[in-house]
């Protein structure tokens, strides 16, 4: 594996049986709804192959039949860190993983909890976030991102942020690029979170998770380079479509990483496994040429949706997607009720992201996930078609 994958765009279109694999995308779809034929186009995982550089070296390591105890993995930590560095242009220091970036999300909220009185977030926002209030015993405090419909554009409400922050919300817990909205932060909006950020002194941990999934003409910039205080949480599984093996990171100041790491290593609290330690290495290492192509890929995906959905569908209004492979699309103007929509989504064979997993005041909102062939997006938009007629 020294030679780095040349990949061809077509590979994305080649069909992917996902069914009968214990996929929570698709087999979840079919418990849901109970239709063989359902197209699930909700949940935020690819319906691609892994890149082979992953599935490579997975299958070395699998042939060796050892799977014992392991020691701490250096080459892998380094591989991190370059990547970061690479990629984001940010020095981290690679160590502190986790199962994952939900579970690091609830444990660094919890650790952080004797900080503040509350949680901040800007809504809508990814469903796990409005669980780290509870999990750290807080109040939460809800900041709605501003929407224009028209524009297509949503921003921060920093002066309603600056009010949480006045009653003593000052943990926010924040989405970089944004699920669901799509949002990929300009330089000049972080600059301007971090310095309200920096007036209360409260503490910013930034769920960075897609922030290798950025659409041409976007730059996503991590937090750290902004705030060295922050707390940034990253994994490998939206990147590479490996989510099934549970792995993610965790960077911050050199201080702030120790009293995670001391904390968690008090409950035994630590992620990674023989399996996704090889995957993350070999993703890290080798697989740029397939997520460039990725990126490509799913950029003109994106365009098709886009136009189609302004040429066919017109009542339906599209956020311009920034990052990430989600989108979210605003159905509201067609005055049905919300029930009265995922019904008829359901009985049209298809499966989205229900707006309200993110929050209050999203009834008429859908995510669409095209992290998928070009013929299921096809797909999608004739039985959409079915649906709102």
């Amino acid at each position: 594996m020294e030679k780095k994958e040349t990949v061809s765009l077509t590979l994305f279109d080649e069909p992917v049986e996902r069914r009968h694999t214990h996929s929570a995308k698709w087999d979840g779809a079919y418990a849901q709804t109970g239709n063989p034929d359902i197209l699930p186009l909700s949940l935020a995982d690819m319906d691609f192959r892994s890149p082979s550089c992953v599935t490579e070296a997975l299958t070395q390591r699998v042939k060796t039949g050892l799977f014992g105890y392991e020691t701490e993995y250096p080459e892998v930590n380094r591989a991190v860190e370059n990547w970061m560095r690479t990629r984001h242009q940010t020095e981290v220091t690679a160590g502190v993983t986790t199962p994952g970036v939900v579970s690091a999300l609830l444990k660094t909220a919890a650790c952080f909890a004797p900080e503040a009185k509350g949680i901040a977030v800007f809504t809508p926002i990814y469903g796990h976030f409005y669980e780290t209030a509870p999990a750290a015993g807080l109040p939460l405090f809800e900041c709605p991102l501003l929407y224009d419909r028209d524009r297509g554009t949503w921003k921060m409400d920093l002066n309603r942020l600056d009010d949480g922050f006045k009653q003593g919300f000052t943990l926010l817990m924040f989405c970089s690029p944004h699920n669901p909205v799509g949002r990929v932060w300009t330089r000049e909006e972080l600059t301007g979170l971090v310095a309200l950020c920096r007036r209360y002194h409260a503490r910013i941990i930034s769920d960075e998770i897609h922030m290798d999934l950025i659409m041409p003409g976007n730059e996503h910039t991590c937090m750290l380079r902004l705030d060295p205080e922050a707390v940034v949480l990253t994994a490998p599984s939206k990147t590479f479509n490996i989510a099934g093996l549970r792995h993610s990171n965790v960077f911050a100041s050199p201080a702030t990483q120790r009293k995670i790491g001391e904390a968690w290593e008090e409950e035994r609290f630590r992620g990674g496994n023989v399996l996704s330690y090889v995957a993350e290495y070999a993703a890290y290492t080798y697989g740029a040429p397939w997520l460039d192509a990725l990126l490509a890929y799913l950029d003109r995906n994106r365009a098709y949706v886009e136009e189609e959905i302004r040429t066919r569908f017109p009542g339906i209004a599209l956020t311009k997607l920034e990052g990430t492979y989600l989108m979210w699309l605003d159905f509201t103007s067609y005055g049905m009720p919300h029930e009265e929509l995922k019904k008829r989504l359901t009985e049209s064979g298809l499966v989205l992201g229900d707006g309200l997993d993110y929050g209050k005041g999203c009834e008429g909102f859908m995510r669409l996930n095209i992290g998928t062939q070009k013929a299921n997006l096809s797909l999608f938009l004739e039985r959409l078609e079915k649906a709102l007629s």
